[in-house]
C-alpha cells in the first residue's frame, strides 16, 4: 500500500512567479542576509548562556523540512539536535520526508543549498559522527541515534512493496554500504556504555545485520520544534505562494521567497535555521 505524505510535498512543476522586484532584489538580499547573521548570532548566544545557567530549554521557531536538514548538515551541535528531534517527530510513515532526508544524504539538490558539505559528508554522515562525539549532553547524541532508528523503521504490518518499506530498506543499504554505520554504531556504543544511546546503537546495528523488525522506542520527551507543512525551497513561507522564480535567501538557498517584502518579514524565524555551508 502507498502512504500519502500531507503537507511538505515537492511539487512537480511550481508555476511561475515573475517578481516585479527583482532588480533591487540583490541589493534587498544582502542587507538581510547581514540581519540574519546578526539574529542568528543572538539566538545562539542566548541558548548557550542557558544551557550553562541550566535554564528552561528555548526553542527556535518552527523549521520546514528542508531548515531542519541544512541544520543538521550545518549548525552547531546542539541545533544540530533539535533538527533532529524535529524531523524525528514528523518521519514515521512520511514517504516524502524520508525521501527528502535520503537526497540530502546522497548530496541532491545543490541548487537549493543541498549537496554534500566540503569534507564530503551527508546530513546521515554527521549524525553518526554526532552520535559517536564526546561533546554535549546524552540527550544530543539520543537526538541523532532517534532519528537514525526512524529512518530504518521497517514496518511489519506491510510487506516490502509498501513504498515506506522500501525507502528504510534503501536507508538500511545507504547507512550500512556508504556510511559504513555498523562499526560506528559499534563505537558509539562503547563511547557511551549503559545509557540509553548505548542501547539504540545496538538495535540499529541488527537492522543493518539484516534483522528489519528490531524494535526500540525514541525518545518523545525532548523538547522539539514544530515543523512547517510546506517545502521552503519552492513555496513561499510568508503566503506559500509556489513557484520556479522565487527570490532565495542569499546565505543558505534553503528558503525561497515571492517577494523582498516576504523575505524581510520572515527574517526573525528563518535566522534561527540559516547556516552557510561547511
Amino acid at each position: 500500500g502507498l502512504r500519502a505524505r500531507a503537507g511538505a510535498a515537492m511539487p512537480t512543476a511550481p508555476t511561475a512567479m515573475p517578481l516585479s522586484e527583482r532588480g533591487r532584489g540583490a541589493a534587498t538580499a544582502a542587507q538581510w542576509l547581514c540581519t540574519t547573521a546578526a539574529l542568528l548570532a543572538a539566538v545562539l548566544l542566548a541558548l548557550r548562556r542557558l544551557r550553562r545557567r541550566g535554564g528552561p530549554p528555548v526553542l527556535p521557531p518552527d523549521a520546514s523540512v528542508p531548515e531542519a536538514l541544512r541544520a543538521l548538515g550545518h549548525g552547531p551541535r546542539a541545533q544540530q539536535a533539535l533538527a533532529a528531534r524535529a524531523l524525528t517527530a514528523i518521519l514515521d510513515g512520511e514517504v516524502q520526508v524520508l525521501e527528502e532526508v535520503l537526497d540530502e544524504a546522497q548530496g541532491a539538490h545543490p541548487e537549493f543549498g543541498g549537496g554534500l558539505r566540503r569534507d564530503g559528508r551527508g546530513v546521515l554522515g554527521v549524525a553518526l559522527d554526532e552520535l559517536n562525539s564526546a561533546d554535549g549532553g546524552a540527550g544530543e547524541g539520543e537526538a541523532f541515534v532517534d532519528l537514525l532508528l526512524q529512518c530504518t523503521a521497517y514496518d511489519a504490518a506491510w510487506d516490502e512493496s509498501d513504498e515506506w518499506n522500501q525507502l528504510t530498506l534503501r536507508a538500511v543499504r545507504f547507512l550500512r554500504d556508504q556510511e559504513q554505520a555498523d562499526a560506528r554504531l559499534a563505537a558509539a556504543e562503547a563511547q557511551h556504555p549503559g545509557t540509553a544511546v548505548a542501547k539504540k546503537a545496538a538495535v540499529l546495528r541488527r537492522r543493518l545485520q539484516g534483522e528489519r523488525s528490531a524494535e526500540i522506542s525514541t525518545c518523545t520527551s525532548m523538547p522539539t520544534p514544530g515543523m512547517l507543512s510546506m517545502n521552503t525551497r519552492v513555496s513561499c513561507p510568508v503566503c506559500m505562494t509556489m513557484g520556479a522564480d522565487l527570490l532565495h535567501c542569499p546565505r543558505c538557498r534553503n528558503v525561497g521567497y515571492c517577494s523582498t517584502e516576504h523575505m524581510r518579514a520572515d527574517a526573525v524565524r528563518h535566522s534561527a535555521w540559516c547556516f552557510p555551508g561547511e
